[in-house]
């Protein structure tokens, strides 16, 4: 616009000077002042109507072709080994009644792998109810200082209405009703890891045996009830929800056999560690126990981490 005002300003300027000098005013040098302000006007209007920079949108409801360039690489970002950790490793097997072959051996054996991999585990074998409520008060207080953390639960559990118990060793139960009181709430777990608010916690829980204690129960009940993960936790069951899991015949149970094999191989997240899991326990059991989880993890987790 300066430039415009410019021009037409000296043309004017020079148009009445010529004017005054000799009467007549140079009409060429008008014509030339008007040419050259109608040329910066044009291109004015073109620098204005021009787009600063292209652009190209997908149409309304299509999908808009990748870049291979910009698809982001998964496996480009080193695996971390998610700072400190704290187990807490429970194994009760030595039951009056219904007494287990594995969880003792399941439990050293575990405990033992997660020592391997940097945990600092808090170990309850043939735990009575105070030594299983002391060991989860203490594994909360420690959860408070860690980054990562996990329990591991092998012997008997049983569901009533709709919660789920991990029965100690010293258990007296002849009612039903009884078993809130005689047995450890697998809900204060939770809430400990609650607590804590860590972004990884993993509860393991190999304890869907039969009942222990079928004359007690009226609804017959079999199995565990599902449980819900709080925020960054992945609950892993050695059966799905209302299915009896197997001890196994051998040293361990099929579960936790397969569980820590799966454990050893490095840069494995931790959902595929439970997913491979799942299908080697299902192809011993010939389909007789699937392993099953719930998740609510945000965060990568690798139980064990190995730099190339």
């Amino acid at each position: 616009m300066l430039k415009i005002i410019g021009v037409f300003f000296v043309g004017c300027c020079l148009y009445f000077a010529y004017w005054i000098l000799d009467g007549k005013g140079d009409r060429a040098l008008y014509s030339t002042a008007k040419k050259a302000v109608k040329v910066a006007d044009i291109s004015e209007d073109t620098r204005s109507m021009a787009p600063a920079t292209p652009s190209v949108s997908a149409p309304t409801g299509a999908v808009a072709a990748i870049d291979p360039s910009t698809k982001p690489n998964l496996g480009s970002a080193a695996p971390s080994a998610g700072g400190k950790r704290i187990a807490l490793v429970i194994g009760n097997a030595g039951y009056k009644m219904n007494p287990l072959r594995n969880p003792i051996n399941d439990a050293n054996d575990f405990s033992k792998t997660l020592s391997g991999l940097g945990f600092s585990v808090i170990n309850v074998r043939d735990g009575t109810l105070q030594q299983m409520r002391a060991a989860v008060r203490q594994f909360g207080d420690m959860l408070l200082s860690s980054d990562v953390g996990l329990v591991y639960y092998s012997g008997h559990g049983v569901e009533v209405k709709g919660k789920n118990y991990f029965i100690p060793v010293n258990a007296d139960i002849q009612h039903e009703d009884e078993a809130a009181d005689q047995s450890l709430d697998v809900g204060s777990i939770l809430e400990k890891m609650g607590t804590a608010k860590k972004s990884v916690n993993i509860l393991i829980v190999d304890a869907c045996r039969d009942n222990p204690f079928p004359k007690a129960y009226r609804s017959g009940a079999r199995g565990l009830a599902g449980m819900e993960a709080p925020s960054g936790t992945i609950i892993a069951y050695s059966t799905s929800p209302g299915k009896v899991a197997m001890d196994g015949n051998g040293k361990n149970s099929p579960y936790t056999r397969n569980l820590i094999k799966a454990m050893e191989v490095p840069n494995r997240p931790v959902e595929i560690v439970f997913k491979e899991v799942r299908r080697t326990v299902q192809q011993e059991t010939n389909n007789a126990q699937t392993p099953w989880e719930n998740t609510s993890l945000s965060g990568d987790f690798y139980f064990k981490v190995q730099n190339n």
